[in-house]
């Protein structure tokens, strides 16, 4: 046992108080989560993704044409074998020579911007991985 003080009822009701307080301040200072969570399978927005290999590209780079690899479980379609059209939505992953591009694998999620140029969803390359040197 210690020599201190014993602090009182009251003055341990404060701390916790006070630390409830400090906690909360911060849990409201956090951005709120936005989407929502999907049982294992189930289809929704969240799992619309998919894994490709390019097979040729548009003279602009702004999309190329792709064989689906694999797709998120639950997704309906495309299917393994599809072909698809995978666009560079920030036009900067496909910014090397078309011939440079075949034959690379990467992953495309379906998105819907609002301010672009398109009505419907399209599938936009997240990740392109390097080619061996």
């Amino acid at each position: 046992m210690s020599d201190g003080v014993i602090p009182s009822r009251e003055f341990n009701e404060q701390i916790k108080k006070t630390v409830r307080e400090s906690v909360r301040r911060q849990r409201g200072n956090q951005q709120p989560r936005q989407g929502r969570w999907h049982k294992k399978g189930s289809p929704g927005g969240t799992n619309a993704i998919v894994r490709f290999t390019i097979d040729d590209v548009d003279e602009d780079c702004e999309f190329c044409n792709a064989t689906v690899d694999a797709v998120a479980c639950g997704l309906g379609s495309p299917s393994v074998g599809d072909s698809i059209e995978v666009y560079d939505g920030l036009l900067c992953i496909l910014n090397v020579p078309p011939d440079d591009v075949i034959g690379l694998k990467g992953y495309a999620v379906k998105m819907d911007a609002p301010d672009a140029d398109y009505d419907d969803c399209r599938w936009e390359i997240l990740n392109l991985c390097c080619s061996e040197v």
